[in-house]
């Protein structure tokens, strides 16, 4: 794996104040407030923060699955031929009456990529993520690390501006982890793209990450955001460094008085 440059200075993503309220019959619900930020072009910015603060919230207002309630963000496309995002999430959303090779195709055949075309750029990335010679089976008959491999295949061979990424290597195995870590790296390292990438594993998100953003306890808000400066390429041998070992230990300084605030926040909604 060659040694990665650093990310572009322009701007792919930056979000305003956005603010997003949850109202139900009884009672409302703020999950993000007066949260900004901005991510530049070809940069791996994770986002971590304490369960219900809002981290997938906001990963679907990026990915226009739903709306702010206040506050505005934009993405900066380069191409207007490109979808603007993919996004995958924790659990695969695979066709199950759809092979392997057409779950990949799925995207591009809805942007009317010819055939050949199409086909060509599937298998490419189905070989990239070590699923060649899978090609014709179905999702079921896959195991859930390959099921996500099909998963991220997809997403990259959609060619989008921002790949959006909600905790998609956390329901498999540590081993399983490991493996799809260091090829989710090699793959980004390849294709120059911006990923904002939603974990709980602080381990994961300095392994991964040019930059990381901690959240707040509900309502949440940007508390601060990390530089990684640990040198590229990556591995799970990173993990032994010192100034891995240093980072860890200050964002875990900064994020349990957020998680200690969002259990007492739960017990007081549930008295």
């Amino acid at each position: 794996m060659s040694t990665r440059q650093a990310p572009d200075t322009e701007t792919a993503i930056s979000a305003k104040s956005l603010g997003k309220v949850y109202r139900g019959e009884h009672q409302s619900v703020t999950a993000l407030k007066e949260l900004s930020f901005s991510v530049s072009r070809g940069e791996f910015f994770s986002v971590v923060g304490p369960s219900g603060c809002g981290k997938s919230t906001l990963l679907r207002i990026i990915a226009r699955l739903i709306d702010a309630t206040t506050g505005d963000f934009e993405v900066n496309s380069r191409e207007g031929s490109r979808p603007e995002n993919s996004v995958v999430f924790q659990e695969h959303a695979l066709f199950p009456w759809r092979t392997v090779q057409k779950n990949v195709e799925f995207g591009l055949e809805m942007r009317g990529v010819p055939k050949q075309e199409r086909s060509s750029t599937a298998r490419d990335y189905l070989r990239k993520v070590g699923l060649e010679g899978f090609e014709d089976l179905y999702p079921h008959q896959l195991s859930g690390g390959m099921q996500q491999r099909v998963n991220i295949s997809r997403a990259f061979a959609n060619d989008p501006e921002v790949l959006l990424m909600d905790e998609p290597l956390g329901a498999l195995d540590a081993q399983t982890r490991h493996v799809l870590q260091e090829e989710l790296l090699r793959i980004w390292n390849e294709e120059d793209k911006t990923i904002i990438y939603i974990t709980h594993s602080l381990e994961e998100a300095i392994l991964m990450s040019d930059r990381i953003g901690l959240m707040t306890s509900r309502p949440g808000t940007l508390k601060d955001v990390y530089e990684v400066d640990i040198p590229r390429p990556r591995t799970n041998k990173t993990r032994n460094r010192s100034d891995f070992n240093e980072l860890y230990s200050e964002l875990w300084d900064s994020l349990e008085d957020e998680v200690q605030a969002s259990m007492e926040l739960r017990r007081a909604e549930s008295q």
